[in-house]
């Protein structure tokens, strides 16, 4: 009889670290999303013109979907099953 892993014992699909991935991924695509909802103000912290702002945002959001996509894979995919030699 097989002994259950933590995983098992514990039942539990989203931890901290899991929902910290996926916090640090979703980021930066709000921001993306942000800079490019957003006009340029005359007194903002960050003075962009607008095409610079769009390439800004877009840089933003193809690394953030690059970071969830790895985000997924990595904590929330099964692992494929290890081939064993022995």
């Amino acid at each position: 009889m097989a002994l259950p892993n933590t995983k098992d014992r514990l039942g539990s699909t989203l931890s901290i670290p899991r929902l910290f991935a996926l916090i640090r991924s979703v980021l930066p695509i709000g921001l993306g999303i942000f800079l490019w909802l957003t006009p340029a103000q005359p007194g903002a912290l960050l003075q962009l013109g607008p095409r610079t702002r769009l390439v800004l945002a877009g840089i933003f959001i193809l690394y953030g979907l690059y970071r969830l996509v790895r985000t997924i894979r990595t904590q929330f995919l099964a692992p494929p099953p290890a081939d064993d030699i022995d």
